[in-house]
């Protein structure tokens, strides 16, 4: 079976005032093409999980050919768990929708750290950062907790985009010739 990552673009945006900020222009492409671009690149089927307010995400899918799993918009980890289950197999990569990336090499190292180990989940810290980035190697079930382990991942060019001063950091690294 080959390897799915779901990217989790169904926030509520509030920090960056846009619950569809995945749409964001960062130099010639916006957040989730660049994103979608660099997974493919490294071998996944993308998936998409979003609410069903967001029409512009379901139009990018769409226009791109790739498949969508709708979520209630209950809170990342909450809709992770509901896309997953949606999706029905693992392993599955899990990646936030305001990640961009220059890394070519970042999902496929994620990908062998949170498939090789014996966690049900393996999250990713980014540079020492939050990254919402996950393996997910058990399919949830409600009520019953799942064992995690967390791994720091190092990456140069890899940026979440959760405040306007996030975005402008992200430009700068992007826009620099």
């Amino acid at each position: 079976m080959g390897k799915t990552a779901i990217i989790m673009a169904g926030g509520m945006g509030t920090r960056m005032h846009d619950p569809e900020k995945c749409l964001i222009r960062i130099g010639k492409y916006s957040i989730i093409a660049k994103l979608s671009e660099v997974l493919s690149h490294s071998g996944f089927e993308i998936v998409i999980a979003i609410t069903r307010l967001h029409r512009k995400v379901t139009h990018f899918a769409e226009e791109n050919s790739i498949d969508i799993v709708y979520t209630a918009g209950s809170g990342y980890e909450t809709d992770m768990g509901e896309a997953v289950v949606s999706l029905g197999r693992v392993p599955v990569l899990v990646v936030p929708g305001d990640l961009i990336t220059a890394d070519r090499n970042l999902f496929l190292e994620v990908w062998e750290t949170g498939t090789r180990g014996e966690a049900e989940v393996v999250t990713f810290t980014l540079n020492g950062n939050f990254s919402g980035i996950s393996v997910i190697n058990r399919l949830p079930s409600i009520g019953m907790p799942m064992d995690f382990e967390t791994v720091d991942i190092r990456s140069g060019g890899s940026f979440n985009v959760n405040t306007p001063a996030d975005l402008e950091l992200a430009r700068s690294y992007f826009l620099t010739p």
